[in-house]
């Protein structure tokens, strides 16, 4: 890819990806230990994660029964349905997420939290290599290497490993 301006190696997506992804493992309320557990960001960050993650899941339902309608497979009722219920889904983890910026963080993992819901509603594309996305992932990478956060034991043994 010698025409390419993209300069950012696979290697470092990767490793962003694991870091970002991770955050929902470590800071699920499973996982928090006495300090992290009474963050309210934190405790915002997972009601705000799991309502993006309902409006995603209706997202591609409604896409679906969309393509369904367009090649004369499905009902409009369905669809205009399925609209509305991704509507009101949207601005409910919209909402949370308007508290949640406005909620201060009280520990390393709250900063943590935030940065995964900027970086998650941002949905900047992977090898996005304008400012400030790239900018964006290395402080939290950095955050997460000096914090010293890392993955529940428990985590690593669903994988079948150590990391």
């Amino acid at each position: 890819m010698a025409d390419s301006d993209n300069t950012t190696t696979l290697s470092r997506v990767i490793r962003t990806n694991a870091i970002a992804g991770r955050a929902a493992t470590l800071y699920s309320p499973n996982n928090l230990g006495g300090g992290e557990a009474s963050d309210p960001a934190i405790v915002m960050w997972c009601e705000w994660r799991a309502a993006h993650a309902i409006t995603e899941q209706l997202c591609r339902s409604q896409q679906r029964l969309e393509a369904d309608l367009r090649f004369g497979g499905g009902r409009e009722e369905d669809y205009k349905a399925a609209l509305r219920a991704e509507s009101v889904a949207g601005a409910r983890a919209l909402n949370l997420l308007e508290q949640f910026s406005e909620t201060p963080a009280a520990s390393l993992a709250g900063v943590v939290a935030k940065l995964d819901a900027v970086l998650t509603e941002g949905r900047p594309g992977e090898d996005d290599a304008e400012f400030p996305w790239p900018q964006l992932r290395s402080v939290l990478e950095d955050i997460v290497r000096i914090g010293g956060l890392t993955e529940p034991a428990a985590a690593q043994a669903d994988r079948g490993g150590s990391r």
